[in-house]
């Protein structure tokens, strides 16, 4: 059993069904550092470990949630201090979003029409900065049912003068996230979120990866079939599904 303060908000983690994978990233290391503090800034490894393990078991579908706490109880295991762990995790979530949006600039073409689903923070700001530099004209949001997570966002397009509505113009698909939200655990089959899987989480779906044009990252672009090398080595191998008669 965890302390009680940490056994919540692991609990609030759980129960969200709301926030975004960035802010959820930041609610794991919150967690992280709460357990740092009830252990009196002297945390057992094994411990740690175990806090991190739950947290990835409350949000099993947000790749970023998982990296984030198993690093922090990775570096603490090597004998980091634990504050400077949490600060510089911190940061580096802070400072991708902007890094990521930089990145958008140099592959979004001018006068470009965006057409996005639900709410991203790091989608936001994307498109913010590029249409703050004249290279977005209208961005088109899908609402993503059944939260529709997609009217805040285009609410917060239009807060920062982008126009936004609804539609579809074959556009480009562009993906903008951290590179912490790689996941080498899953692939499209086995991800907690698929249809084929037993934890399905309706509010999730997976864009085929031929649909993908690039992937921005705090790091640079990616595409997709770059993305899958680099995860493929971490994946344990499955034994085939055995076929349907």
């Amino acid at each position: 059993m965890l302390p009680t303060p940490v056994e919540e908000a692991i609990r609030g983690m759980a129960e969200d069904r709301t926030s975004g994978a960035s802010k959820l990233a930041r609610l794991a290391v919150d967690t992280m550092g709460l357990a740092i503090v009830n252990a009196k800034g002297r945390p057992d490894p094994k411990e740690l470990a175990e806090v991190a393990r739950r947290i990835s078991e409350a949000q099993p579908a947000m790749a970023i949630v998982h990296n984030v706490a198993q690093l922090v109880a990775r570096l603490v295991s090597e004998g980091l201090d634990p504050k400077a762990v949490l600060l510089e995790i911190r940061t580096e979530l802070d400072r991708a979003r902007e890094r990521i949006a930089r990145t958008f600039l140099k592959v979004v073409p001018p006068h470009a029409t965006i057409v996005t689903l639900s709410y991203s923070d790091n989608v936001l700001e994307a498109i913010k900065m590029a249409h703050g530099r004249g290279h977005v004209n209208r961005a088109y949001v899908l609402e993503s049912g059944p939260l529709f997570e997609g009217r805040t966002m285009a609410n917060a397009l239009s807060d920062a003068g982008v126009p936004a509505s609804a539609g579809d113009r074959k556009k480009p698909f562009y993906v903008a996230c951290e590179t912490l939200k790689f996941d080498a655990r899953y692939d499209a089959g086995t991800w907690p979120g698929s249809r084929n899987s037993e934890a399905t989480n309706p509010t999730f779906e997976i864009t085929p990866a031929e649909l993908v044009t690039t992937i921005v990252t705090e790091r640079g672009t990616y595409g997709p079939e770059v993305v899958r090398t680099m995860l493929s080595p971490g994946r344990e191998p499955r034994r085939p599904a055995a076929a349907e008669s």
